[in-house]
């Protein structure tokens, strides 16, 4: 595959450019989600990328339920129990997993507090078997982007 692209580079220096282009007008969602991961080291780094999991979020009988609590909320609530600036996820990573995480234990509790530390936590989980427990939120919403796109 390198060397067909180097090839077709060489052929069409504005190669790169038209392909990023045309990607941004049939899959923008795709796109911005990537650009965040290349940005952000596979973090949801950006308010408007985390604005894409909204239409995602659902609840655990699968109704769709969107963002439960807003950035300010969650981040406030979160400031109790972690310094946001010493963690290794970022704060609209957690934004957004809280969100999720309402989505998966509101039939449980709707408490704002036990379910951020909770969201603290999962994103924090040293052992976490998969990619970086910090990056789960940015993995989820990609993969419901590649699998809506």
């Amino acid at each position: 595959m390198h060397e067909k692209l180097n090839k077709i580079r060489k052929e069409n220096p504005n190669f790169d450019r038209e392909l990023v282009d045309n990607f941004a007008k049939i899959m923008p969602d795709l796109l911005s989600i990537l650009i965040d991961g290349c940005m952000y080291d596979n973090h949801i780094g950006s308010k408007d990328v985390a604005m894409l999991a909204e239409k995602f979020i659902v609840n655990n009988k699968g109704e769709h339920i969107g963002f439960r609590w807003d950035y300010e909320t969650v981040l406030n609530t979160a400031r109790s129990y972690v310094d946001l600036n010493q963690s290794d996820f970022y704060p609209t990573d957690l934004w957004v997993w809280a969100n999720v995480k309402y989505g998966d234990m509101s039939h449980i509790t709707t408490d704002s507090q036990t379910i951020i530390r909770y969201a603290i936590s999962e994103l924090s989980d040293d052992d976490y078997p998969f990619e970086d427990a910090s990056q789960r939120a940015y993995c989820w919403l990609k993969k419901h982007i590649e699998n809506n796109s």
